[in-house]
Order: C-alpha cells, then structure tokens, then sequence
C-alpha cells in the first residue's frame, strides 16, 4: 500500500519511456500484447486516464516493457476522438511492435477492459452501455499520455478484475494468432479455471457506477460550415450517360423535327454516369423523353448526347442517394443542363449526413449537378406531416458539396433571403440573410418560464457566428443570449468555448442592464432592486505548454451579493470558488512543481458552502509547491521503502465578506443567527476580526516529509510510516489565540496499517427466492493505528490551507472490515458474477487530546492528519436483491453523543427498462432534520421522457420540493415542459423549451424555468 496525496496528478511519460515489443514466440497471458500488434488502423488522438484511485505498473523490463494501469471510481477513458465512462477500467499500452512500420514516437497500441462502461458524449446512434466492454486502438498523439487520480498507486495489484481483464486479453491475442480460443481454457499465469466476473451493485440515490459525471470541459467539435464558395457548375447529366426506363406501358413517336417517348403506368428512370460511376433514379406516375430526330431504335434505354429534355408529372421522386426532391412535375432541359421542378419538395442532408433538410418551393431549378435555386420555399429540418421548426424565405440556392472524409465529408451550403423563422406557422424571428451550412442556423434554444424567483421570462440562445453570417471558426462556439423577464427588463449574455490541440477554454457573462425585478433569495427572503446594473463574467483557459508545462488561468467577477444566488441559483450552491487566479504546473514522473496566484474583485464570496464556513476566501501573491511522490529508498529493493516529500513557500491573506447578513437575505434573526452566529445588522468580517482573526498579508513556509515501509508477514501487509511537518510564519497569532504566540509549528505523527483478505467459496448455496447461485465471501480486515503531535494546536491557528494549519493531532485507532458476498446470476451458459451483498464497517476511537472539527466523523486512509477524530463508527451496507431491486443503507454512530450523526436508507426499482423508481431515507443529526425522498423516470412512449422528484420533511409534516420534468421529441426537435415547488423558499417556477436538435452546434436538450436555467451554461 503506497499512502499518497490526496490529490495527484503524473504524466505516464516515465512508464511508458521503456516499453517496447515483446518477442511473438511468447504465449498470450493478458499480462502483456505477446509481441503483437492489434488488428486496429492508426488513428489520430490524444489518449488521457482519471479515476478516483489509480495504480500503475510495468509488465517487463527495458524494450519487453509494457505498461498497465488500474483505474477505480469515476473512470473516464480517451482514447482518440472517444470517451468513455466506467466504473472501472485496465488499461494496456505499449508501442508498436519492432518492424512495424508505423511504429514511432507517439504511437501506441492501447487495450482497454471496461467495468460498466457508456460513453456519455456520443451520438445515441454509436453509443455504449454496457457491463463489460473491451476496446482496442492505435493512435498517434503529439502530447503526453495522462494519468489524473485523486490516489495513486504503484506495483501489480491483486485483484480479481485484473485476472478477468487479462483472461479477457489473452482471448483475444489466441484469436488473433491461431484461432479462436474456448472461453473457458485457462490462461497461463491466471488462478486456477476461469476467472468469475465481480460487479459492483449501485447505491440507490447515491451513485450509478459506470455512469459518472458528464466532462463539462469537454471539447467542442469543429464545425465545418464555410460561406457559401463560388459555384462548380457540374453538369446535372454527363455527356456519357446513360438513361434506362422501367414502366408498365411505352409508346414512341418519330417526328421531323423531334423523338418522343411516352411512358405510363408507372414509371423508373434510371440515370448511369459512366465515367463518375454516380446513379440517380426517379420515380413517376407518367413521363416524356424528347429525343433528336431520327431512327427510334430503342424505347427503353437512351443515350444522353440525343436526349433533348425529360418531363416527368405525377408523384415524381428523384433520389441519388445525397439528395431527394418530390414533385408533382419536374422537367429536365437536358441541353441546358437545368432542372425545373414545380410545386416540389426537396430533402438533403447535412452534418456529415446525420440531420435531414426539408424544403417546400413553388418552384426548384437545378443548375448543375449539386446546386439547386428555389423560390418560395418553406424550409424545415423535420418532415413536413409535422413541421416544428420552418424558416420562410424568398428566394434560397442550395449546394452540396462533395468532400472526402479528411476534410469532414460531404456537406450542404445555403444561401437564403429574406427567411423568417416560425413555430407551428407563428413568425418569430427575421433575418435578412442567410449564408452557410444550415448546421449553424442561428437559433439553438427558446424557452418560456416564470417563477417567483425571477418572474416571467423569454429566452432565447443564439449562434452568434450564424446571426452576423460570419464564417465559423474551427474549434469556436460563440453564443448569444437575448432574454427578456417581464419585471427585470432585458437580460443579455454570452457564452464561449474553444478548443484547439493545446488549449481550452471558456467565457460565460451575463447581465440585467436596468434590473427593476425583486430577488428571492436561497434564505427565503425577497430584496428588491431599483434599475441596478447587475451580472457577472467568467474566464477559464487552460493551456498546454510543452510536455511537461500546463497553465491554468480562470477569471470572476459578480456585481453584487445576491445576483448569483437570485438568478444561478445551483451554480450558489456547488460551484467551484468564484476567483481569480493563475496556476502553472510542471509534471515529471513522480515530481509536481506548481506556483499560483490568486485572488477575487469583490469583499463577498457568492458560494454558499464558503459563505457558512470559514466565511472567507484564501488570497495568494503568489505560493509555490514543490511534490515528490515516492521515491525509492533502496533502489535494489524497490518499493521496500519509499520517500515523499513536500515543499511550498506564499503570500497569503485572507479576504473577509464584508456584507451585512441582511445583505445575502438573512434579514431576521431566526434567519442569521443559526447560519452565521450574527445579528442581521452585522457582518461576518466583523465576526472574524472579533475573534481575532486578521485579513493581513503573511509569509508562510511549509514541508512535509513522510517514509513507509512496505512489509509482508504471510498474508497480512504492514506498512509502518513516519510523518514530519514544519510550518513557519512571519508573525505569530497571538492575537487570534494566546498560545499560538510562536512563529513555527513543528508537528509529528506515525502510525501502522495492517491489512489481508480472506476468502471463502460455499458451493452448496442454492436459492431461486433470493436468486444465489454458489456464494463467495471475501473479508478485508484493517487496522491502523496513529499519533500525532504538535507545539501548536490546530485550534489556536486561523486556518488558511486546511491540508496545512487544519491538520489534527492526537491519538486514534481505526479498525476496518470490509465484507463482499458474490453469487452468480444469469443461468447456464450466461452466468456472470455478481456482488449480491457488501457490508464495509469502521470503527474510530480517538484519544482526549483529539480535537473533533465537525460533527460527522469521517476517515482517510492515505492521510489520517486529514480524518475528523472522535468516537465513532460507520457501516455502509448495499443488497443487490435481483436484477430488477436494489437496496442500500449506510450510517455514522457518535459514541460521544450515543446517537446517529447521518442515516441513510435507499431503494431502487427498475420495474422495466423504461420504467424506474427510487426512495431514500436521509436523517442528519445535527440539524435535526429527516427527508425522504422519492423520484421516478418514465419513457412513457417512444417520443415521450417523464421525470418526477419530491421530498418530505417529516418534522415539518409537509412537502418540501417537488420537481417535475415531460419531454416531448420529434425526430430533430425536442420541446419540454418542467413545474417546480421550493417550500422552503417559496418558490415555484413553470418553464417551457423548443430547441432544434441535431445541428452541430446544438446544444442538448433541457427545460428553463426563468433565468435561472442559465446556470447550465456557467459550467
């Protein structure tokens, strides 16, 4: 066990250094790719690893060397121009094999085992949802392969899903060289028989593992839409072609001056360009052929040199595989390579051919082979039984063009006049013209809400590049939001990101210009406001600089106390801290050297969690840290004993939120006492600096250095570690405590962590009602015992890093057992593991001279000094009960207080793969408050999503918040309506969204209820 920081992040470069080929007589494992290359193209793309838990490894020495990689918790995998999501993830890399040609820096051959993996970010018609998934690649990327973990780990775990990942590997090399393999041969090097798959059930209305959050950062692709270029006049029909007719009747007449074919009864026409291998074909009631004079030879197949014009009435339909056109009359002038269709309908495609464009005209003429001019049209990009979304215009000539793949494929331009847009025929929008890829029509969003936090509102999301008729730009989205609230006035925004291969980044601001509105605030009070200009404006930018450079840079201001929590209401309450900052970062191997300055505009934090506690922000000018990751002692005995250690030196100060509690809404004292221990009238600055606290600028110095010894007695693992910190400041804090009147802090700990696991298999368990097949039960006992010590308590220090001056001292023992019971499910020739049953408990005892800090007790096991002490004991407990009920409870006792400090007791129900339900019951002591909470998500039909939540208060006796969501989809437009009720607010909130779906800039769908629905785009 390897104890590290509790945030890490390494660059694989070191790992992946050494590797290489190994030799192709070795027999498949899994452990390694045999010497083999994957049967897989080379592709373009950077490839990046995060999880919660990580541990790292190399199969091999020198050119033999391969590198493996476990990820644990909120896997996200890319791999190329692919993302995936899991709950666990064992990832092979290595170069090419030696020989092959490909083979150079940069390119690895990557093999990759899925625990419940999907892939949030793709399109529904290549998406992956599944229990196991193995997925293989060659890529070739520019920057360095990642590895983000909040744990990091080193050295060949033993854990059974590796061996069921290398099984899985070792299939697929056997196939690949000799044949296909019986799935259940052992595998050289694995346990006996096959390895059993372990799954890990969900916690109902705590988790669903496999399906993390979504990356908000993640890039925008490029859109290929360019103005519209000078036209390729390619003929509608070559020269060489050829026309073949299908019909039930023909008749041909000869004349002096012309030929003509008569055909009815049904009519298909056939176009064959010789040369281009390109085939058109129409279908008609009725149609005419005029042809040169002379010897009608033939009525069945014409050239196109005698072939004059080509008319065609009654259900015509043209279709070459890119484009479509229905009309009741078309008329092809041959010689003049025009096509005159009236009364018609026309369908093409464009976004790489993923969403249709529909057009009705009084008229189409087609002037060349891709380009069409139209006048009266109505165009739509739904079918036109049921038009949702329809653009009139005057006059629009359409060109497809036609790309290869590198260049992103086919696409269609326009170039439109006078187009008014339309919902259900209603005019809602103009624009004088429009040219470009109809994927970047303007119009993303419209929604209508009201609620009593925000009032009634329209808004609207627009592609700005699209409004002006700009050419977009590669990797850019660039929005423009036009709201307008029925008491607050105009509300304006706009919303940015960009993407390029060595950066990305985002600008979000928004502002009421004459805001004449009333805001309700999270503490349920209203504060109006008097034609104030108010908003805020977010920067993010972060950008790699070399291989081994990363900078940071993020940017915040906000006009007032209460605008974020007024109109941004989520973002109030879980953003990240709102600030300004720049941060520099270098990695190397097991080396990070970071150096960050930071600070913010305004005397007030807009996040609530910081608003509570401390009640104030952290400034920086600047601080530096430099992180060594364990480093061999004994380089002949490696990972026998380790070495980190840790270095950082700042300028720090604190900045106090100087607005009074009235200020944020707390206006009464039932309101202000219980959340910040104050007098409306009063501020929290002036409750830090009468405890002493002070907001002046000081230098701080600290190290920590920290040796483990990595042991093994049998079957149990010991890890002694020793621990030792020095603080320095350039003032002392006497005046926040008079024990702290020292300018240093020494501060020691040591401890010990013993950890196995025991195993054992009953065979005989056999039960259809509880669904057991065969029970296996693992037992993971722990110990660690911990002391630390210090000059100065962690109490008498104003805390300015809680990794640094919050860091407790004291005696405590943990003891840890954590029990999984694993069944099979799933029948002959179909089973599969399964954790039917896992029950972790811990117990944690604390001497006299610990100092609790909250009053729920909670342990790390990497860094204890980071635990809050006390007397307690939690168990968390989940029962897979079928395939169809889940079960989860967890809680935390306090010896101290001889009662729960949090219960939790859930459950979920997937009646059937459209149909969920859950409930939970959540109990906090210390606030003295008991919720349940029950949700359901309905697919009610294949067009129709209902998603449904409340939450009851029973002490209260009454309803607290009920949210309720339909949707509504067509085939490229969504329109949903969603109903809100705060109890604690007083807030209710109707909201209603028509967003076009599909374009390449689109956005997903969602429902908006005022302006508080903008919070999505802040992230």
């Amino acid at each position: 066990m390897l104890r590290r920081p509790h945030c890490v992040v390494l660059a694989l470069a070191g790992l992946l250094a050494g590797t290489g080929a190994l030799a192709q007589n070795a027999e498949p494992t899994g452990r390694d790719l045999a010497g083999l290359r994957l049967p897989a193209a080379l592709a373009e793309g950077a490839i990046g690893l995060s999880a919660t838990r990580a541990t790292a490894w190399r199969e091999g020495d020198g050119s033999d060397a391969v590198t493996r990689v476990l990820l644990a918790g909120d896997v996200k995998v890319r791999l190329g121009l692919h993302e995936f999501a899991a709950a666990r993830a064992l990832v092979w890399i290595a170069p090419l094999p030696l020989g092959d040609p490909e083979r150079g820096p940069g390119v690895y051959q990557v093999f990759a085992y899925f625990d419940r993996v999907s892939t949030p970010g793709a399109d529904a018609a290549v998406a992956v949802n599944g229990d196991r998934l193995g997925v293989q690649g060659v890529f070739r990327t520019d920057a360095p392969v990642g590895l983000k973990a909040d744990v990091m780990l080193s050295g060949r775990p033993e854990d059974a899903f590796v061996r069921e990942g290398e099984r899985e590997l070792a299939v697929v090399l056997r196939r690949l060289r000799s044949g296909e393999v019986a799935a259940q041969e052992p595998i050289p090097g694995s346990p006996e028989g096959p390895v059993r798959r372990q799954e890990t059930p969900l916690r109902p209305g705590q988790e669903q593992p496999g399906e993390p959050d979504f990356d908000r950062n993640a890039p925008v692709p490029p859109d290929a839409a360019r103005l519209l270029p000078e036209p390729h006049n390619e003929p509608v029909f070559a020269a060489d072609g050829l026309l073949t007719f299908a019909t039930g009747g023909v008749h041909g007449e000869a004349g002096k001056d012309e030929n003509t074919v008569t055909a009815t009864g049904g009519v298909t026409v056939q176009y064959w360009d010789r040369q281009a291998d390109r085939t058109i074909q129409i279908t008609a009631e009725r149609a005419v052929v005029f042809l040169d004079p002379g010897p009608l030879m033939d009525t069945a197949q014409f050239d196109v040199r005698h072939v004059r014009g080509l008319y065609l009435e009654g259900d015509v339909i043209v279709d070459d595989g890119h484009y479509r056109i229905r009309a009741p009359r078309v008329y092809y002038a041959v010689r003049e390579q025009r096509a005159y269709i009236v009364d018609a309908v026309f369908s093409t495609s464009f976004a790489r051919g993923t969403v249709p464009l529909y057009l009705r005209a009084k008229s189409i003429e087609q002037e060349a082979k891709n380009r069409w001019t139209a006048r009266g049209v109505e165009m739509t990009n739904t079918a036109f039984f049921d038009p949702l979304l329809t653009l009139g215009t005057g006059r629009v000539t359409i060109e497809r063009q036609e790309r290869p793949e590198s260049d992103g494929g086919d696409r269609t331009l326009l170039d439109a006049r006078n187009m008014t847009l339309r919902a259900e025929g209603v005019p809602f929008f103009y624009f004088p013209r429009f040219v470009g890829d109809p994927a970047a029509i303007p119009i993303k969003a419209l929604g209508v809400g009201n609620s009593t936090r925000t009032g009634g509102v329209i808004t609207s999301t627009w592609d700005l590049m699209g409004l002006v008729g700009h050419d977009p730009i590669d990797g850019v989205q660039l929005d423009l939001m036009v709201d307008g609230y029925f008491k607050r006035g105009a509300g304006l925004g706009l919303a940015s990101a960009w993407q390029t291969e060595e950066s990305s980044g985002s600008f979000f601001a928004y502002t009421l210009p004459n805001d004449t509105g009333t805001d309700l605030t999270s503490a349920g009070s209203r504060l109006g406001h008097d034609g104030e200009f108010r908003g805020l404006a977010l920067l993010e930018h972060t950008a790699q600089l070399s291989d081994r450079w990363s900078m940071q840079v993020q940017g915040a201001y906000i006009s007032d106390e209460t605008f974020v929590d007024a109109l941004f209401t989520e973002q109030a309450r879980s953003r990240r801290e709102f600030e300004n900052s720049l941060y520099l970062k270098r990695q190397d191997d097991n080396t990070v050297l970071t150096a960050e300055m930071s600070g913010t505009f305004n005397d007030f934090t807009a996040n609530q969690y910081l608003l509570q506690t401390p009640g104030y922000t952290v400034q920086r000018a600047p601080e530096a840290a430099y992180v060594r990751i364990a480093d061999n002692v004994f380089p002949a005995a490696p990972g026998v004993v380790t070495y980190s250690s840790e270095y950082r030196a700042g300028r720090l100060a604190l900045n106090f939120t100087d607005p009074t509690a009235s200020e944020f809404g707390f206006t009464t004292i039932n309101r202000s006492l219980p959340a910040f221990g104050i007098q409306p009238n009063e501020s929290i600055a002036d409750r830090l600096r009468a405890a002493g606290y002070s907001e002046g600028w000081v230098t701080r110095l600290d190290t920590r250095q920290e040796i483990d010894v990595h042991l093994a007695a049998g079957p149990v693992n010991i890890t002694p570690f020793l621990v030792g910190r020095l603080t320095a400041w350039d003032r002392d804090f006497s005046g926040f405590s008079p024990e702290a009147d020292e300018r240093y802090r020494t501060w020691g700990a040591a401890g010990i962590v013993l950890a196995t696991e025991l195993q054992h298999v009953d065979n005989g368990v056999e039960s259809r009602l509880l669904d057991l097949h065969r029970i296996r039960h693992i037992i993971a006992p722990n110990l660690t015992l911990w002391t630390a010590g210090t000059n100065i308590d962690r109490k008498d220090l104003p805390v300015y890093d809680e990794g640094v001056e919050g860091i407790a001292e004291g005696t405590a023992v943990k003891i840890g057992i954590d029990q999984t019971w694993q069944t099979q499910r799933g029948g002959p020739g179909r089973w599969r593991s399964v954790d039917v049953f896992r029950l972790d408990t811990d117990l944690v005892l604390s001497g006299d001279d610990a100092d609790p800090e909250t009053p729920i007790g909670r342990w790390f096991d990497d860094r204890p000094e980071l635990s809050t002490l006390g007397n307690y004991a939690t168990i968390d407990s989940a029962w897979q009960v079928s395939e169809v009920v889940a079960l989860a409870a967890g809680t935390v006792y306090d010896f101290d207080l001889s009662q729960q400090a949090r219960s939790s007791v859930g459950v979920l129900l997937q009646h059937s793969p459209e149909f969920s339900t859950y409930g939970e019951l959540r109990y906090i002591n210390s606030q003295d408050q008991t919720y349940v909470n029950f949700g359901a998500q309905y697919i009610l039909t294949e067009n129709y999503d209902f998603n449904g939540s409340v939450t009851y208060d029973t002490d209260r006796g009454d309803i607290q918040f009920v949210s309720a969501q339909l949707q509504r989809s067509f085939s490229n437009v969504s329109m949903g309506v969603a109903a809100t009720y705060n109890d604690v607010t007083g807030e209710t909130s109707f909201g209603f969204l028509f967003q076009p779906l599909g374009l390449a800039r689109g956005r997903g769908f969602g429902t908006q209820a005022g302006g508080a629905g903008r919070g999505r785009m802040m992230e």
